[in-house]
């Protein structure tokens, strides 16, 4: 790739510092593609070097699991049986003898005693009755049950009310108003969105109101926002809560990633509302782009690009560049699937320097914030439209490749990464025209150990140095995938960065061979080009 002059080629990569595990690539300088920090390593295919093959064979995700929207019925006791009695007893069988026909009744003698007898049990079971009554009305009635549901916040206690009950009813309330706002976000209802944020607060509404427009553009697929913690006290009537984030971008079957927010809330009247949000520091990858900017959007089948207004001249072509991407690195996806969609950010020099939190080093021209599972940034300022497509197979193939578990990023893993990154950037054309070549064979003649499994550029390196050492690293991949065949050079990709076998553990079991050959081998190789 070539920088915006057009004559200093450009490179990306994975990586900023080690704690943010994000990728980036290297920009140009006029003396060979540059290219950018790494975490991981894969290796390279096989001299003489015929052309990669085409691609490989897309991998279909696998299906999302979800609840189903109602329970089957429950499987337990059988619903319960009464036991009439039985309406009479069966009639005799034929032939026997009638039953014989009761006796008749003596005549009835009343006398006077009788029915004074009577007569005075009666009033009695009458008085008794009425005095029955006469109690039971006079039974106070049950008290008058009141419960709130799930989503409805009781009044709040009295001024005088202990700490403890204050703390639970503010929990509460930020905890029912933040759940309706996410519900409301996904809804599409700004109105409902923007309910718990203080109608007096301008500033803050319409900080909401922008935020709510750049997420629905942009096509959330899941969002989810929770307290994280009883509210810290800030004064009188006021409160700090930390609220976390759970967002993916795509369909309802995206990955979500997380985050923590710092949110201020105050009591007005009855009601608990919003009077302050934070964006996320750099100890969370941020801010993220649509939580501090103003952005335009552009959606295509399978990627979303977002920049800044004063970009937005690049948007068509971006989007054009970000699904050509995207369908070489759909076919990458081995491992977790490819994502239901890839998010793109294209950065001005301004937000560059902010967005993500991640200090770039000056050879970076890309990254992908693998924190985030599928968004990536590029450096705009830096990389022309027409290089756009290029960077954006690197960085995408990052997300396709490292989609599921990573135990093996833990390593010294930068190398394989990086270079199956460029291995796809390269599909469908011949090894001399990658552009890090003449960068490679420099740095060979000069520092290198031999080793191919080499280390990623310093935050210090030039240009030129970064571009070498990424060039090391897609050569070794290319040589392996030449040697053994594509698919066994990403099983041992997978192995290695997936499992985190070692380099001799995943090259015995996938190539058959033992790591010192394929080493040896891709040196002379390297030292061939």
């Amino acid at each position: 790739m070539r920088a915006e002059s057009g004559d200093a080629p450009v490179r990306e990569g994975t990586g900023t510092t080690p704690v943010r595990e994000a990728d980036t690539a290297p920009v140009g300088d006029g003396t060979g593609p540059v290219r950018g920090r790494a975490r991981v390593v894969v290796p390279a295919g096989l001299a003489p070097v015929p052309p990669p093959p085409a691609g490989y064979s897309p991998t279909v995700a696998a299906p999302a699991y979800g609840h189903p929207p109602g329970h089957p019925p429950t499987y337990g006791y059988p619903p319960t049986y009464g036991y009439p009695l039985p309406p009479g007893y069966p009639p005799p069988p034929p032939g026997w003898p009638a039953p014989p026909a009761p006796p008749g009744h003596p005549p009835a003698r009343h006398s006077p005693l009788g029915w004074t007898v009577v007569v005075a049990s009666l009033l009695v079971i009458a008085v008794s009755a009425a005095i029955g009554v006469t109690r039971f009305l006079r039974v106070p009635p049950a008290p008058e049950v009141t419960w709130h549901a799930a989503n409805e916040v009781a009044a709040p206690p009295p001024a005088d009310a202990s700490a403890a009950e204050w703390n639970a009813w503010v929990r509460q309330a930020i905890a029912v108003a933040v759940r309706e706002q996410a519900t409301a976000l996904l809804a599409g209802d700004e109105e409902g969105y923007l309910a718990p944020v203080d109608p007096d607060d301008a500033r803050l509404r319409d900080d909401l109101r922008r935020r709510f427009a750049v997420l629905s553009q942009m096509g959330v697929g899941h969002w989810s926002q929770e307290i994280r913690a009883t509210p810290d006290v800030t004064g009188k009537y006021s409160w700090h809560a930390q609220i976390r984030i759970s967002y993916c971008f795509g369909d309802q079957t995206c990955r979500p990633n997380d985050l923590l927010i710092g949110t201020d809330w105050r009591l007005r009247g009855d009601d608990l509302v919003l009077t302050g949000l934070a964006y996320s520091g750099a100890d969370q990858v941020g801010p993220r782009p649509w939580e501090a900017a103003e952005l335009a959007v552009a959606t295509g089948r399978r990627t979303v690009v977002a920049t800044s207004p004063r970009l937005d001249q690049r948007l068509p072509d971006a989007l054009a560049a970000a699904e050509e991407a995207a369908a070489v690195a759909d076919s990458l996806a081995r491992w977790g699937g490819p994502p239901s969609r890839y998010v793109i950010f294209l950065a001005d020099p301004g937000d560059w320097s902010t967005w993500y939190g991640l200090e770039q080093p000056d050879w970076a021209a890309g990254a992908y914030v693998n924190q985030t599972d599928n968004e990536v940034v590029i450096n705009a300022s830096v990389v022309s439209a027409a290089d756009t497509r290029e960077l954006l197979i690197h960085e995408l193939a990052h997300v396709a490749t490292l989609a599921g578990e990573r135990d093996g990023l833990r390593g010294s893993t930068w190398w394989l990464v990086e270079g199956v990154a460029d291995y796809a950037m390269m599909l469908d054309r011949p090894l001399y025209d990658y552009a890090g070549i003449p960068a490679v064979r420099s740095f060979v003649r000069q520092s290198w150990d031999g080793d191919p499994a080499i280390d990623h550029p310093s935050v210090t390196a030039t240009s030129e140095e970064a571009a070498a050492r990424y060039g090391i690293a897609f050569l070794t991949v290319w040589r392996m995938a030449e040697v053994y065949g594509d698919e066994a050079m990403l099983d041992f990709f997978g192995r290695v960065v997936h499992d985190g076998a070692s380099l001799e553990d995943a090259a015995q079991a996938a190539y058959g061979e033992s790591w010192a050959t394929i080493r040896d081998d891709c040196e002379q190789f390297i030292r061939s080009v």
